[in-house]
C-alpha cells in the first residue's frame, strides 16, 4: 500500500507498512525461538524421551510433506517447503501454517475478486477484434479467445510492442517518450531501485511536473 506526497511538484510514493506485517514478523520470530527451544529441550530436558519425541515430530513432518507433495503449486516452491519442513520440523511447520497454506491468502484473494467484479464492466467485449483477427490468422484468434475466456481480458486493437536488444536502448526510448508526454504519464514497475538509471527518469518527471 502506498501513500502519496508532493515534493517539488512530483508525486512520490512512500511504502506504508501492511497491517498484518508486524504480526507475521512476530510469528516468524516466535517460530524461530520455538525451534531453538525445541532443540535445546531435546538436548537438555528430553533425553529420556528423545527417540519418541523425535519419531513423533518426524512422522508429523512426513505427513505434512506428503500432503504438500499432492498440492497444486510450482515445483521449486513445493521443493523449498519440503526441504525446509524436513530439516527444521517445528519452525518449518509453524511457518508453513502461517504462509504456505491457501487459507492464509484468502482475505487478499477475496479483496482482489471484489475489485475484479467492480472493474470487469469497464472492459470491452473484444468480439469485433477477434472476428477481424480470425479472418487474418485463425491460430492467433484462438489464442486470444482462450486468454479472454480463461483470464477474462478481451482482445484490443491498435496496440503494438517494440523490441529493444539491450536495456540501455529501452531506457533511452522510455526517456524520449516521457519527454514527449503532454497530458499525463502512467508508469508501472514491479520495483524501483535508487540507481543512476532511475535518477535519469526522475529528472524528466520533475521537469514535466514543473
Amino acid at each position: 500500500m502506498c501513500r502519496t506526497r508532493e515534493v517539488m511538484g512530483v508525486n512520490s510514493c512512500r511504502t506504508k507498512t501492511v497491517k498484518n506485517s508486524m504480526g507475521r514478523a512476530l510469528f516468524v520470530a516466535i517460530s524461530v525461538l520455538l525451534q531453538l527451544g525445541w532443540i535445546m529441550g531435546l538436548v537438555l530436558l528430553l533425553n529420556d524421551y528423545y527417540y519418541a519425541v523425535s519419531l513423533a515430530t518426524s512422522v508429523l513432518a512426513f505427513l505434512v510433506v506428503l500432503n504438500l507433495y499432492g498440492k497444486q503449486m510450482t515445483g521449486p516452491m513445493k521443493a523449498s517447503w519440503i526441504i525446509f519442513i524436513l530439516f527444521f520440523p517445528v519452525m518449518g511447520l509453524c511457518i508453513y501454517q502461517m504462509f504456505g497454506r491457501p487459507n492464509c491468502t484468502r482475505v487478499m484473494r477475496r479483496r482482489f475478486e471484489r475489485l475484479e467484479k467492480r472493474t470487469e464492466g469497464l472492459l470491452g467485449d473484444g468480439e469485433a477484434v477477434l472476428a477481424q483477427v480470425e479472418r487474418e490468422n485463425r491460430g492467433i484468434a484462438n489464442q486470444l479467445r482462450y486468454l479472454a475466456h480463461r483470464v477474462g481480458f478481451p482482445a484490443y486493437a491498435n496496440t503494438d510492442v517494440v523490441y529493444y536488444a539491450t536495456a540501455e536502448e529501452g531506457l533511452e526510448a522510455q526517456k524520449e517518450a516521457l519527454r514527449q508526454a503532454e497530458h499525463f504519464i502512467f508508469m508501472e514497475y514491479h520495483a524501483i531501485e535508487d540507481s543512476q538509471s532511475f535518477h535519469g527518469l526522475e529528472e524528466i518527471l520533475a521537469e514535466k511536473a514543473r
